[in-house]
């Protein structure tokens, strides 16, 4: 029997001291601030509750996984932070998803009272005209390894398996809702529905206000949609407007899927990493 050999492990200190800012914003999309800003908030969540000695740290754990983020390979990681095998690597991942998901209702979140309300109503109707807009909302695919047994149903029209995401988004691209979990055969309506959101707006509990919403969506009195076939000026002057707030979805998924590889195809599936990613950046 041979012994068992442990190699020397990255720390805080080797990882992210010694490089500049540029190279840590390169390699985990956040500058050095918001990583340390970030751990704070889940290290009771990453600390290893056993004192081994060769135990992971838990900001070890949050950089492995914001490097996967960033790029959506597991490849790189053991490389780059010693001792942290491939085999490792998706136990580390899992806690801090788990942690991110536990705290991510404190940063993804619909406004909740009179101030927060009227706020966003201001920012969209600087960009649009249009008052009393709540959100914008629409649903974006990301990639992600289906389940072998109901593999026809993820598989969508360009060929991968992919979930259907619903989001909405403030003037500031703030991303303060998101519904996952459904398969992209599942239409935006119909994920809408099955939502919180829904039934709040249905049900009345939500302020005086709307979503803006594309052409897929239903109308109702709490959901604006494009005008089809606008006849007047005013009807297309409105579809304009209506463009300017929906397209701020648009720019946060790509701004989102840029930084974070893992939640785009050509840089991996995503593993139970959306809400993590979302509420581990802010879009601003």
């Amino acid at each position: 029997m041979y012994p068992t050999v442990f190699r020397e492990r990255s720390t805080n200190q080797k990882i992210i001291e010694e490089l500049s800012e540029e190279e840590i914003v390169r390699r985990y999309r956040l500058n050095r601030a918001a990583i340390y800003g970030l751990y704070e908030v889940l290290e009771p969540y990453l600390q290893p509750l056993i004192c081994r000695s060769h135990a992971v740290p838990g900001i070890v754990k949050l950089l492995c996984s914001l490097h996967f983020f960033a790029t959506g390979s597991f490849q790189k990681v053991g490389g780059i932070y010693g001792a942290v095998s491939q085999l490792t690597f998706p136990q580390c991942l899992g806690q801090v998803l788990d942690a991110i998901h536990s705290v991510s209702g404190n940063y993804i979140n619909f406004p909740t009272n009179r101030n927060e309300w009227n706020t966003v109503k201001r920012q969209f109707y600087c960009v649009s005209d249009i008052p009393n807009v709540l959100g914008a909302i629409d649903c974006t695919h990301v990639a992600f390894n289906s389940p072998l047994d109901k593999e026809h149903i993820f598989r969508n029209r360009k060929g991968y398996h992919s979930l259907n995401i619903q989001i909405v988004c403030d003037a500031n691209m703030n991303i303060r809702s998101i519904v996952s979990g459904f398969p992209c055969s599942s239409h935006d309506a119909y994920v809408l529905k099955q939502s919180g959101l829904y039934a709040d707006f249905q049900s009345g509990q939500m302020p005086h206000g709307c979503l803006l919403g594309d052409a897929g969506y239903l109308f109702y009195r709490w959901l604006m949609t494009p005008i089809p076939r606008p006849c007047t000026r005013a009807e297309s002057a409105f579809n304009e407007a209506h463009v300017r707030v929906w397209s701020v979805n648009e720019r946060s998924f790509g701004v989102v899927k840029s930084h974070f590889r893992c939640l785009d195809k050509s840089g991996g599936n995503c593993c139970g990493s959306l809400q993590s990613c979302l509420a581990g950046f802010p879009t601003q």
